[in-house]
């Protein structure tokens, strides 16, 4: 079934769940904005992903990281010191690796968290807390 103007569509991008009706009218999606005429004629149960300044159909991506979990719960992060030199990649090789990268965006995230000097002495619920944040920032996705 495909979406007709003045349809109420759910718009799940995973931090929120929105109903609205398809009419002239931008809304936010995460930090990018998105028309809801652009969903005419698109399927229900349909994925879209922002890359490269425009809105692509994408398949739901649900992979996982490599990461490896250790299980000391029982440990703290008060020995990590948070400054600006624990991340390796800078601003333009992460631009970079977004604009290679479109297809799989975890690949991004991956490539983060490998050049991440603290991320292997975090316990893991900031590893969890970690990933999320970069999701969130560098990943922009919804489903319909």
């Amino acid at each position: 079934m495909r979406i007709r103007k003045h349809d109420f569509v759910l718009i799940d991008d995973e931090m929120k769940c929105r109903l609205h009706k398809i009419v002239d009218m931008k809304i936010k999606i995460k930090k990018n904005y998105i028309n809801l005429l652009f969903l005419i004629n698109k399927k229900y149960g349909s994925t879209f992903t922002f890359i490269n300044n425009k809105w692509v159909r994408s398949k739901k991506n649900t992979s996982k990281l490599d990461i490896d979990n250790n299980i000391d719960i029982e440990g703290t992060n008060k020995d990590i010191y948070y400054n600006n030199n624990s991340q390796k990649l800078t601003e333009e090789n992460i631009h970079e690796l977004k604009e290679n990268n479109y297809e799989n965006p975890y690949e991004v995230i991956q490539k983060l968290v490998d050049n991440s000097s603290t991320f292997k002495e975090k316990t893991i619920i900031s590893k969890f807390k970690y990933i999320e944040k970069k999701l969130t920032r560098h990943f922009c996705q919804f489903t319909i």
